[in-house]
C-alpha cells in the first residue's frame, strides 16, 4: 500500500506537472511559428486585379484568392470547411474551371481574369493585408489551412445578463 501511494504522489507531483509542460511549450511553439509565418506582408494591390473590385469587397473580410491552377476538389473542401466561419470569403480566380453560376454560397466567388497570380493561394486578412502567399503543393496548402484557422477573428460571445 506504501509503493502506491508513493507512486500516486510522484505521478502529481512530477509526472503530470512534466506532461503537461511538455504539451504547453508545443503549443508555445506552435503559436510563435505561425505568429511569424503570419507577419504582414504587403498591402492587397487591388489594382493589379481591376475587376476583383466588382466582384467582392476586400474590407472586413478575411479573403483567400486562389489561383486556377489548383485542384477544384481541394477549393471546394477547403471552402465547405469554412463557410461558416465570421467574415469569410473565397475567391477563384478562374479561367474556365469554375461555373460562377453553379455556386451556392455568397462568400465564395469566381472572378475571371486574364492572367494568373503568381502564387497559388493568397491569404488577406480582414484589413486588407497579405498575410502569406502559398504554393500548389500538399505542405503549403495544409499550413494555409492551418493559417486561415488562426487568422479568422472569433464571432463575439454573448453577453450574460443577470437579472437583478
Amino acid at each position: 500500500m506504501k509503493y502506491i501511494r508513493t507512486g500516486g504522489i510522484l505521478l502529481m507531483l512530477v509526472v503530470f506537472p512534466a506532461i503537461s509542460w511538455y504539451y504547453l511549450q508545443k503549443g508555445f511553439e506552435y503559436r510563435k511559428t505561425s505568429y511569424d509565418r503570419l507577419q504582414p506582408k504587403t498591402t492587397w494591390n487591388l489594382q493589379s486585379y481591376a475587376n476583383l473590385d466588382s466582384v467582392s469587397s476586400f474590407s472586413g473580410k478575411t479573403t483567400v484568392l486562389f489561383d486556377s491552377e489548383i485542384d477544384k476538389a481541394f477549393v471546394l473542401k477547403f471552402f465547405d470547411q469554412f463557410k461558416e466561419s465570421n467574415t469569410f470569403q473565397s475567391i477563384v480566380i478562374s479561367q474556365g474551371k469554375f461555373d460562377p453560376d453553379q455556386l451556392p454560397e455568397d462568400n465564395f466567388k469566381v472572378a475571371i481574369a486574364p492572367t494568373s497570380l503568381q502564387h497559388a493561394a493568397i491569404l488577406i486578412d480582414t484589413g486588407g493585408v497579405v498575410r502569406n502567399y502559398y504554393q500548389n503543393t500538399e505542405e503549403s496548402l495544409r499550413m494555409l489551412i492551418e493559417d486561415v484557422a488562426v487568422t479568422i477573428p472569433r464571432t463575439p460571445s454573448r453577453q450574460i445578463v443577470s437579472k437583478k
